[in-house]
């Protein structure tokens, strides 16, 4: 049995299509923004959502140079990140265009991270003690007579002559 698939297709589209390689928890955070080069407004947005793999609404084959832009929106007091960029420049005398994103933003808690819970974990402690002196002052007290009583020397009461 032979089957014979014949696919006609207008050549006037141009499809962009791109996978991003990134932490899967990141994905929702990301857009793809495409850009006519020279242009700061938007042809085409599109939230990636939990899929790494986009495609864009087929372009009119042009001359134009485009750029596509990847976009967080992880704040950036949590992670350091910046804006990938990929240019289409010329590339849209083709049918299709595949893009490739690497997006990798480092943490900045997780240095601070260990320092935050080490300090936090200092305050109680300084802070129950504190209250476990205040509570049992009078006690303390007499307990710091008594040794500071046996830590002076008494003084002598021989005299010479």
């Amino acid at each position: 049995r032979e089957v014979n698939l014949i696919v006609f297709r207008s050549r006037p589209l141009v499809e962009i299509s791109g996978y991003i390689r990134s932490d899967e928890r990141f994905l929702p955070s990301l857009r793809v923004q495409l850009f006519e080069h020279g242009s700061d407004s938007p042809l085409q947005t599109l939230n990636i959502g939990s899929h790494p793999f986009f495609h864009l609404t087929p372009l009119a084959t042009s001359a134009s140079s485009y750029r596509l832009v990847l976009e967080s929106t992880l704040p950036r007091s949590a992670y350091h990140h910046s804006k990938v960029e990929a240019s289409v420049a010329g590339a849209l005398d083709k049918y299709s265009h595949h893009v490739v994103f690497h997006f990798a933003p480092e943490s900045l808690d997780s240095t601070t991270e260990f320092q935050g819970r080490s300090s936090s974990f200092l305050g109680l402690l300084l802070v129950t003690v504190l209250c476990i002196v205040l509570l049992n002052y009078q006690r303390l007290m007499a307990v710091l007579a008594t040794v500071m009583q046996r830590l002076t020397p008494e003084p002598s009461h021989s005299r010479r002559r």
